[in-house]
């Protein structure tokens, strides 16, 4: 009796000591879970970040084009009114209205043969789409011509062979 309760104990104690150990193996494997997870949290929070801080200068750097655009704007058309205004004052003519710059011009031209370009374009793109779906539909015929041959032809090959099991 003694002899079987000191078994019994050693081995409570060893069943004990096993379960403490699966235990600290699976709260080392839960940590390292853990700790896997913070770091790529992390990461993505630093990529997100990194993306923010690009986005925002992009941003920074498309406004300071636009004011130095709408600058450039204001005090060209600052310099036309005084150029008419001179010129209204020279000719006497209150309704005299100053031939357009021929940097005006010449942007208006660029203007229209980049609208005529891609007009152009865009009508090339639709024809491509357009004889893309007629070849389409003359594929999708063609098909259907040779299935229809090849169900006739399996159709007669299975009159054949009914004929030759009667």
């Amino acid at each position: 009796s003694k002899w079987k309760s000191k078994a019994t104990a050693e081995i409570d104690a060893q069943a004990e000591e096993e379960e403490k150990e699966r235990q600290a193996r699976k709260a080392e494997k839960e940590k390292a879970k853990q700790e896997k997870a913070e770091k790529e949290r992390a990461e993505k929070q630093k990529i997100e970040d990194e993306e923010r801080r690009k986005r925002e200068e992009a941003e920074k750097v498309e406004k300071a084009e636009e004011d130095k655009k709408r600058m450039k704007e204001e005090i060209l058309a600052k310099k036309r009114a005084e150029m008419a205004e001179k010129r209204k004052t020279e000719t006497g003519d209150e309704d005299f209205v100053p031939p357009p710059s021929p940097t005006a011009i010449e942007r208006e031209k660029e203007r229209r043969a980049v609208l005529a370009s891609d007009l152009s374009l865009t009508q090339q793109l639709l024809q491509k789409e357009k004889n893309l779906s007629a070849a389409t539909k003359s594929e999708i015929q063609e098909m259907k011509k040779i299935w229809e041959m090849k169900i006739g032809a399996a159709e007669e090959e299975l009159a054949l062979a009914r004929k030759k099991i009667r």
